[in-house]
This record gives C-alpha cells, structure tokens and sequence, in this order.
C-alpha cells in the first residue's frame, strides 16, 4: 500500500509537467500562453508553380521536421491572418500549396531560418522571388500608438523599387500612377532570411500618422526616398483587404476601419497584367496591397 502511494506521488508532479507542456506535443508546446510571438505570411512572389499558392510550415530551431501548416493555400497578393507561434528561433518554410510536409522528406521550395523571435512581438514575413530563388523578406512590426495609422513593408525585389521605397497618402480618393506625391516613410527592403542569405535582425515598421481625412485617400509608393517623386503604384484606402483573402470591407476608406489597429502596406512585385482582385493591379511592376490589422 506504501509504495502504491508513494508511486502515485512521483507519478503525479510527472503528469502535471506533461500537461503544462502539452503532453509533449512540440505544436502546443509552440502556443504556451506567454511565450509567443504574433507571425503573419503574405505571399508576394507571382509565379509560384502556375497559380502561385504556397502552404506554410513553421519549425522551432532543433525541432522535427513539421507535418501541420500554419497556413494553407495562400495566393499571390494575399496576407494570413497573425497565427500564435512560438517566441524562439525557427524557420518559415515554403511549400507549393497540396504538396506533401517537410516531415514526409518532400523537398521544399524554401526554407527561411528567422532570428529570435521576441515575446509577444509581431512579424509580417513575405514570400518574395530573389534573383529566381524563393525566398523571405523579413518585418518586424511594431504597435500603432494612435488612430489612424499605417506601417510601410517594401517587399519588391525586381522592380525600381529593388533598394529602396518611399510611402506617403494623396488627400484625394483614387489617384492614379504617376500623381506626385510626398514621401512620409522611407523604406529600405525586407532582410532576406532563406539559408544563403541568413538575416540577423528584421527590417522594423514603424507606424505613421495620417492626417485627418474625410471621404477616401490614396496610398502610393515611389522610388524616392524623400521629397516629392511621382506615385509608381497608388491604392485607395477603400480597397484594403481583410486577411486570408481579398474580402474589400472598408467601402467608405474611412480609417481605422472598424475593428482594427490600423493599415499595412505593402509593396509587391508583380508582373504584366497582374489583377489581384478589383482596383489592385500591377503598375510599373509594383503592386501596391493593404491589409487591415487587428495588433
């Protein structure tokens, strides 16, 4: 009777440890609750095997190869929702959408290692074509501190904008490529993070104000850093998408739209013809994509 209590006790500090740790399992292990960090993934590389959709796989540094997506069947010009991952070192990897996981020893078209993240820090990585490799352009977002506001991410790697980006607001509704514009936010490109280019740090985006509007703005994006410079690409503030999709709530352009912590712009390549959905199109080849932010 002794040693059957005496098991009993050891036996049960051991299962409260498991289940603290999810039972073992390295995918709740990834969401213990205030040890994360906040990672969204916005496909910006057209192209990818015909439709260009990708599947997502996170992996913790160390960790068996995953078998469960983060996310599925992301479309060109399309941004996930921010998923709860683990705050830890770790690789995004990239997959054609409804090919076989990583843990099935397929071959992957990238694998992106990312430094540490941080503690209830936010990410925007963007899928992006380097040079014909795919690859990671690598963001850390930091919080809006006031309404309305946007964050600039410069994820063109094969337009004019290659170096360097400026972002800035037309106080009209819909103004078209080529309207001048002044330059609120210099944006120098994402950190690429896939294995032969490994990033150390994350390229920040800030939040900037915008002034007070009434009716709908237009966003652009130019190759200047400063000044006024003619708009390569313009984007009404009407035609922001939700994420996981091109849902286009915002019908007024009013901003913040209901619900959300502000605006995140950005600067894809794009080719040709390239209609991402209703009044996003490719110009100059550079697509200029908003997304409506709830951190």
């Amino acid at each position: 009777m002794k040693l059957t209590r005496i098991a009993a006790l050891i036996a049960a500090p051991a299962a409260l440890s498991l289940a603290a740790c999810g039972g073992g399992s390295s995918a709740t292990i990834a969401n213990v609750s205030g040890n994360t960090a906040n990672v969204r993934i916005v496909n910006g590389a057209p192209g990818i095997s015909g439709g260009g959709a990708v599947d997502i796989y996170f992996q913790t540094t160390g960790s068996a190869a995953p078998s469960q997506t983060i996310v599925n069947n992301l479309a060109y010009g399309v941004a996930s929702d921010f998923t709860t991952q683990a705050a830890a070192a770790a690789s995004i990897i990239v997959q054609r959408a409804g090919q076989p996981a990583p843990s099935t020893g397929t071959a992957q078209l990238s694998s992106c290692p990312l430094p540490q993240l941080a503690s209830n820090g936010k990410y925007s990585i963007v899928i992006v074509n380097a040079g014909g490799v795919v690859n990671c352009d690598i963001f850390q977002d930091f919080d809006y501190t006031a309404a309305p506001q946007y964050r600039a991410h410069n994820a063109a790697r094969n337009s004019v904008l290659s170096a360097n980006a400026g972002f800035g607001i037309i106080p009209s509704a819909s103004a078209p490529p080529g309207t001048p514009f002044t330059v609120q936010v210099a944006a120098p490109q994402g950190n690429l993070a896939a294995a032969n280019s490994a990033a150390t740090t994350f390229t920040a985006a800030q939040p900037q104000s915008i002034a007070a509007f009434s009716g709908s703005i237009t966003f652009a994006v130019g190759a200047a850093t400063s000044g006024t410079t003619p708009a390569l690409s313009t984007l009404d503030s009407r035609y922001i998408f939700s994420p996981n999709g091109t849902t286009q709530p915002n019908t007024s352009g009013a901003l913040n739209f209901t619900g959300t912590a502000g605006t995140s712009l950005f600067a894809l390549d794009c080719t040709g013809a390239t209609v991402i959905a209703p009044n996003v199109t490719c110009t100059n080849g550079v697509a200029l994509v908003g997304y409506t932010d709830r951190l």
